[in-house]
């Protein structure tokens, strides 16, 4: 099993390896928008992609005026050639399509700037953690281990790996359910999937004493290859 960090925030996780400042930042599945919104306070500007619907709800939040939300898909980022020093999918990767992941990689391939990074940081599904939340959502477990297949497959091909580090963050309950709130419309449902998440929680409780759960995650942090560099 991988050795994992303990981290305070999201963004402590990416600012260990990647320097923002100067640097024109993509967030793609950028949900709510609340990771765009800290980026700001790095980088020259950051850009906020989603479907139609957070989007709409990312925007209704005050921003930073260096930062924009578009509507749009990693599969075909709305974005030019060349445009971009930094893309980052934060836990939002592995809701691409199986069959569409490739093209998102391309898609990153042809809007960053040469030598220009990508920085995913992926759920890592282990019994005992956070995850025992999370799979009452939707067990993703079988998907993230083929996204971390195709992130694999990137930095040995278009893009170079340059480092991959394991990371959790202290979770509870709480945390679970506000998620809930936000990607769940159907009351009943969330009601539903609420309760067994409490259930689980107190169980847990008594197994264990703690409320608290660890929420893993791998960061896997790729350079741009040129292309005459390709080994394929």
């Amino acid at each position: 099993m991988p050795e994992f960090i303990k981290v305070g925030s999201e963004i402590e996780i990416l600012d260990k390896h990647i320097n923002f400042e100067n640097k024109i930042v993509v967030d793609v599945g950028c949900g709510t928008g609340k990771l765009t919104r800290f980026l700001a306070g790095k980088a020259e500007r950051v850009i906020g992609i989603d479907k139609q619907e957070l989007i709409e709800m990312a925007a209704g939040t005050e921003a930073p005026g260096n930062v924009v939300f578009m509507e749009g898909s990693a599969q075909k980022l709305p974005l030019d050639d060349g445009s971009a020093d930094i893309i980052i999918f934060f836990a939002s990767f592995h809701h691409i399509p199986a069959g569409e992941m490739s093209a998102a990689v391309s898609e990153c391939f042809r809007v960053l700037k040469k030598e220009g990074l990508i920085c995913f940081v992926e759920p890592y599904a282990m019994e005992g953690s956070y995850y025992e939340l999370t799979r009452l959502l939707e067990d993703e477990a079988g998907i993230q281990k083929t996204a971390h297949a195709k992130i694999v497959e990137a930095g040995k091909n278009d893009f170079i790996q340059l480092h991959e580090s394991f990371y959790y963050l202290e979770r509870n309950i709480d945390h679970f359910l506000n998620q809930l709130n936000v990607y769940v419309s159907d009351e009943n449902l969330r009601h539903d999937i609420a309760g067994k998440a409490a259930l689980a929680a107190t169980q847990r409780f008594h197994e264990t004493g703690s409320h608290v759960y660890h929420s893993l995650c791998r960061e896997n942090l790729l350079m741009r290859r040129n292309r005459e560099d390709n080994p394929s």
